[in-house]
């Protein structure tokens, strides 16, 4: 089993309240830095412990690439516009969330800048953001095209990439990964034991703002074939996403995170508290579904740093 909580990382101001115009004033002023996620670091087999130590989030490289020209002619993809990252978090079935993450990483680290194809030659250019498996007409056209030198300029590319867009590839990446179990004509049992769900942290390149996004397997049946896929769902900053064990813990994470959200404490570091209280929780029963150590990370401006590590017991 596993345990991860994100959400959005938010604590008081002190600088705002030190400045504010009435001193007197109960309301707490609150400020947004970035993300937060949380997890335990367990695998098992069977709901027995195997191995410890697992990391269940990950920094994902996300690479913008911009077209290189000789002259009027197209050569290639050599240096990127936007070199940053994000983070993804999973739960469920460690070699389903590797196939994915596998997926995720080449996807978002060979996005390209390219241009919609043109009908008419007096309609001004659309420069878009594609991913490397789709037709690039840049890359991919047969015919000999010549671009002028007054396009493909690194103002052109401003506000091209979004978070809403880097989703959606996401989203894409983890189906593509999925979409091969349907050719197996997988049982139920099979379906359930494959069952991962993913959480992205995106800092939007256009915006600045930090979004977080929730990916839940789902399953449906076409042609008495089962079929898995991904759907996303965007994680306002007023609640926590939780995968893993939902029923025991998430309304109790995010009763945790709306105090946290009420008196100012910081949310991640909050979380973090009640994510190793309910590791103690579950080893008092005899259960080890969840262990330490346990990983505390901050996301902030295209960055993922670890805040703390509680160590495992028999350290």
């Amino acid at each position: 089993m596993t345990l991860v909580i994100v959400g959005h990382e938010i604590r008081a101001d002190g600088y705002s309240e030190v400045w504010a115009k009435n001193k007197n004033s109960q309301k707490i002023i609150l400020r947004s830095e970035g993300l937060f996620a949380v997890a335990d670091s367990i695998i098992t087999s069977g709901g027995s412990p195997i191995l410890s130590g697992l990391r269940k989030i990950h920094s994902i490289p996300l690479k913008l690439w911009k077209p290189y020209f000789v002259h009027e002619y197209f050569r290639d993809y050599l240096e990127t516009y936007i070199d940053t990252e994000c983070f993804v978090a999973f739960s469920g079935s460690t070699l389903t969330a590797t196939h994915a993450l596998n997926n995720i990483s080449t996807h978002l680290g060979n996005l390209q800048i390219s241009c919609e194809p043109r009908r008419k030659e007096f309609i001004p250019v659309k420069y878009i953001v594609q991913r490397h498996c789709e037709y690039n007409i840049l890359r991919d056209s047969n015919e000999v095209i010549l671009w002028g030198e007054d396009m493909f300029l690194n103002h052109d590319f401003e506000k091209l990439l979004t978070a809403q867009y880097i989703a959606e590839v996401i989203e894409h990446s983890i189906n593509n990964a999925l979409k091969s179990a349907k050719k197996y004509r997988l049982t139920a049992e099979e379906v359930q034991n494959m069952r991962s769900d993913f959480a992205a942290g995106i800092f939007c390149p256009t915006t600045k703002q930090h979004y977080l996004f929730l990916y839940r397997m789902r399953e449906r049946m076409v042609n008495n074939i089962v079929e898995v896929f991904t759907e996303r769902e965007e994680i306002g900053n007023d609640r926590v996403a939780v995968l893993g064990m939902r029923d025991k813990f998430e309304e109790r994470a995010q009763k945790t995170y709306c105090e946290a959200l009420k008196s100012g404490i910081s949310t991640g570091k909050e979380i973090f508290k009640f994510l190793n209280y309910a590791i103690e929780e579950v080893a008092s029963t005899g259960s080890f579904s969840i262990d330490k150590p346990s990983f505390h990370k901050k996301f902030e401006c295209g960055k993922l740093k670890t805040v703390k590590v509680e160590p495992s017991n028999d350290n």
